[in-house]
Formats: structure tokens, sequence, C-alpha cells
């Protein structure tokens, strides 16, 4: 474990985001402060933050407006499946 690491050890989970949504997520990270040693915004602590939010507050069973999972992006490997 680095010195750097903070909080308990995690599993990496893979998100796709378009440029679109990567920019806003930058944007938002700023303004909320969250911004790494390095300068950049720390776009993974606002994304941790944004699902603890929806853990304590979405409904089971909660969709956004006109979701629909058979529309969704395949998994890299499943096409052809």
């Amino acid at each position: 474990m680095s010195p750097s690491h903070l909080g308990p050890p995690r599993t990496q989970v893979g998100v796709l985001f378009t440029e679109k949504q990567v920019a806003m997520l930058d944007r938002r990270a700023v303004d909320e402060g969250l911004v790494a040693s390095t300068g950049r915004p720390n776009r993974s602590e606002l994304v941790r933050i944004m699902l603890a939010f929806a853990h304590a507050n979405m409904p089971d069973g909660w969709r956004p407006e006109g979701y629909d999972m058979r529309q969704q992006r395949p998994r890299r490997g499943d096409a052809g499946r």
C-alpha cells in the first residue's frame, strides 16, 4: 500500500463516459474543490461521492425516464454474442 493511499483498498470498476460527460465531471469537480495535488480535477472522487449519494437516496428499482437496458452499448467482447 502506498503512503499516498487514503482509506480502505478499493475494487476498480470501469465506467465509460463521453467526452462531454468527462468535461461536465471535471467542471463540477473543480467547482466543488475536488482537485488533486497535481491541480487536475479529481473526477474519481466526485463519482464516488455521487455514487454514495445515489446509494443513500435512490429508491429501489428507479431508472431515468426513457431508460431501456436493451438499448445500452454492449460490453467489449460481447459484440456478436
